[in-house]
Formats: structure tokens, C-alpha cells, sequence
């Protein structure tokens, strides 16, 4: 791992600056890196399917219903950047042959350190937030009530302060996790420790380029959604016939309101799922690229960061 981090800058010259973001985020928009997300994206969305009727209900359940999503989403979603982060980090020491497969064995050789981060950062947030909760709970004694939040007011609030960065530490780790575990290596805890001292570090520097990649990756994807619509809009009024145009619009429909069809003929039930999951796949390609090119530019933003601090 360290002679490859050492040769990182040898294939591609990076320079910070956003001319590297919009030259090697398109990087993103090669199909191999693309590919990576589209299991994690139908994977989520048959979860929340399965989950929709728990999500939208007034009761404990719902809440351990997106409780469970989101940590669900965390972790799956480290997972497959971790592979697309590989992926890139392979590419950019010139290994353009490196296969997925490869990319996904090293992903499950190294599985702590791509989870544990997150999950770390997490249980760390919590505990600050359920202190400062039972804090405040002091200042709801009788009589005392007032004198107690006059003398830990100081603590409130610096202890929300240290809450707020943790928030922010656990959004770098979701989403640069990956990159940040194949420039640097390590384990889970070297990457948890090389986090808090990123975001310490260089934490307006980091928003400063997820911004930039925010915008350029935005503007890539837009562009790839217009040429999508043109093209769907085209098959739709010069090549399909009303009743064509009317099945493809039931199966859209179901998609956006999350309802399932029933048809009475067993051959259009199947070309309805057929139908929903090329549909879906169009979809979470485009969702995909956007992803791939947000990890282009993190994974660029993180290599920059490291150069310039040798």
C-alpha cells in the first residue's frame, strides 16, 4: 500500500485546482465506475419498498423503520464507494485494467475499515448529545434550576459546539471514507484518527472543494439527465402508439407513487416488472454517474490535501 501511495501523482499531474476537478471527475462517467452503485440503489429502494407501509406510520415502529434505513444506507453505501474509491485509486496509478471483481476482494479483505469509521464517529456524536441532554436536564430542578444553567451554561455551550463538528466529521467520514482509507491505509482507527484530523485540519478546505465538486459533478449530471429526457421524450411521441404510450405510463406512474399494478394477464404482469426495472435502471444510472462523479472529486480533494501536506 505505501509504494503505491507513493506513486499516486506519477500517472495523472494534479493541481489544485478546478480545472482537475472538471477534467478528472468525468472520470466518473465511465461505465465500470457508474456500475459499481446501481446494486447499492436497487437494493435501497426494494428495502424502502418492503419498509414504505412501517416508514409512514405514527408509531415506534416507524421511527426503528428509518433508523434502520439510514444505517442501513450508511453502510451499504461506504461499501460500494469503497469499491468505486479502489477503482479510481487504481486508475490513477495507471492500472486501467483493474477489474471490479479485484476491487471487491479488497473491499472484503479490509471490510472493518471501510464500516467501523462511520459507525465510531457515530456512537461518538451520540454520547455527546445524550450528555448535554441529561445536562439540560439539570437545569430543570426545582428551585436550582436557574442556578445550575448559569454555572454550566459555558459547558452547553461548548459541548454543543463539539457536537456540531462531530456532525460534520461524520459526514466527511461517510462520504471520503473510502478515499481516505486507500491513499493513506491503515485500519478502521488509523482512518477514524486521520478523519478528526482532516476535518480539524483542513475542514474549510474540504468544504471548499465539495462545494466545487458539488457544482461540476451537478452540471455533469444535468447534462446526462437532458440528453436522457430528450432521448425518452423522442421514444415516447415518435415511436410508441397510444396504447403503448398509456402502458409505459402506467408502469412510470407506479414508480413515482410507489404503488404496485396488478394486471389480469399473466404476460403483461412480467412485462410490467420487465418494464419497471429498465425503467428503474435508467434512473439509477443517472443517480449512479452522479455519485461516481462525487467520488472522482473527493477522491481528488483527498489526494490533493495529502500532497501538499508532504
Amino acid at each position: 500500500m505505501s509504494r503505491s501511495n507513493k506513486s499516486i501523482f506519477n500517472p495523472i499531474e494534479l493541481k489544485n485546482s478546478s480545472s482537475d476537478f472538471f477534467r478528472f471527475i468525468i472520470l466518473g462517467i465511465k461505465f465500470k465506475y457508474s456500475l459499481v452503485y446501481l446494486p447499492f440503489l436497487f437494493i435501497l429502494y426494494f428495502l424502502y419498498k418492503l419498509l414504505y407501509s412501517q416508514i409512514f406510520t405514527e408509531n415506534i415502529n416507524s421511527y426503528f423503520a428509518v433508523f434502520f434505513l439510514i444505517t442501513f444506507f450508511i453502510l451499504i453505501f461506504n461499501l460500494f464507494n469503497a469499491i468505486n474509491s479502489k477503482l479510481i485509486f487504481e486508475r490513477f496509478n495507471g492500472n486501467k485494467n483493474y477489474k471490479i471483481k479485484n476491487a471487491f476482494e479488497f473491499i472484503n479483505s479490509n471490510l472493518p475499515s471501510f464500516i467501523l469509521p462511520p459507525l465510531i464517529i457515530s456512537v461518538i456524536t451520540s454520547f455527546f448529545i445524550i450528555f448535554l441532554y441529561f445536562l439540560f436536564k439539570l437545569s430543570d430542578l426545582p428551585s436550582i434550576g436557574n442556578l445550575v444553567l448559569s454555572i454550566l451554561y459555558l459547558i452547553y455551550f461548548f459541548i454543543s459546539l463539539v457536537i456540531i463538528f462531530n456532525i460534520f466529521v461524520l459526514f466527511i467520514s461517510i462520504f471520503f471514507t473510502s478515499s481516505i482509507f486507500c491513499i493513506y491505509g491503515g485500519d478502521a482507527f488509523t482512518s477514524t484518527f486521520k478523519i478528526f484530523s482532516l476535518a480539524s485540519s483542513n475542514l474549510f478546505k474540504l468544504i471548499k472543494n465539495s462545494i466545487l465538486n458539488i457544482i461540476i459533478s451537478s452540471s455533469l449530471s444535468l447534462s446526462c439527465f437532458i440528453i436522457f429526457y430528450f432521448n425518452f421524450i423522442l421514444i415516447n411521441n415518435f415511436f410508441l402508439d397510444k396504447k403503448q404510450h398509456d402502458y409505459l405510463k402506467v408502469t412510470t406512474n407506479s414508480i413515482i407513487n410507489n404503488k404496485s399494478v396488478y394486471f389480469n394477464n399473466y404476460f403483461d404482469q412480467i412485462s410490467h416488472t420487465i418494464l419497471e426495472f429498465n425503467l428503474l435502471f435508467i434512473l439509477f444510472f443517472l443517480i449512479s454517474t452522479f455519485l461516481s462523479f462525487i467520488n472522482v472529486g473527493n477522491f481528488i480533494c483527498i489526494s490533493n490535501i495529502k500532497k501538499y501536506s508532504q
